[in-house]
């Protein structure tokens, strides 16, 4: 069974005594601020004593991308020891990163906070961005014996992200009628030919995967 000390705000824990014995940190759990009772089959005495702390603490963000530019990153925030605050909702960004958490460690083995979620100060904290790489795709425009009358050659996305189509291709006398993801390379198609299951027309939207 495990109790929980919350001081309240301005105040931070002092010393714990259980059953007349003071404990060390050491003793305690989470921080400092609860103690675990294991293999209850007895009475016990718990007295906690709290400090007044008018002390302001701050809440601290780090992009934690090395050299690389954060951009929006979160204003610091102060507050008194024990406030309990939302964790900012400004969102960063990085080039090429989506960014995932935030972390008590910069490795991302702390606790995970999103933006939005409560966090109690009981003294300076950080909190470091957690980024995972994009994945990109590139959709190569294939003309298939013809040429590109107009349009990119390729266009890359990021995974999710659409392409709108609308790169052309032409051949002397024949008719262009759009593009496939199938493997038609060389293929004629005549008249009463079956043609690829989807037809992408100039215009649509085509989203890689």
């Amino acid at each position: 069974y495990t109790i929980t000390f919350t001081p309240t705000p301005g105040y931070t824990l002092g010393t714990v005594m259980v059953d007349g014995k003071w404990l060390n940190d050491q003793q305690l759990t989470n921080g400092v601020y609860s103690y675990e009772f294991r293999n209850i089959d007895a009475d016990h005495g718990i007295v906690v004593y709290f400090v007044k702390d008018t002390n302001e603490y701050t809440l601290t963000y780090y992009g934690n991308a090395g050299t690389d530019t954060v951009e929006n990153m979160p204003n610091n925030q102060d507050v008194l020891s024990g406030t309990t605050v939302n964790v900012s909702n400004t969102v960063p960004t990085r080039e090429n990163y989506v960014f995932e958490e935030w972390n008590t460690q910069p490795d991302g083995t702390g606790r995970a906070y999103q933006p939005g979620n409560q966090i109690t100060i009981y003294g300076n904290t950080d909190l470091y961005a957690i980024w995972k790489a994009e994945e990109f795709f590139t959709v190569t425009y294939n003309p298939n014996e013809g040429t590109l009358a107009s349009g990119a050659e390729s266009v890359t996305v990021a995974k999710g992200w659409s392409v709108n189509l609308d790169s052309v291709a032409a051949r002397d006398d024949y008719i262009f009628m759009g593009w496939t993801t199938d493997e038609i390379l060389g293929k004629i198609y005549h008249a009463g030919d079956p043609l690829p299951d989807k037809i992408y027309q100039v215009g649509e939207t085509f989203t890689p995967e």
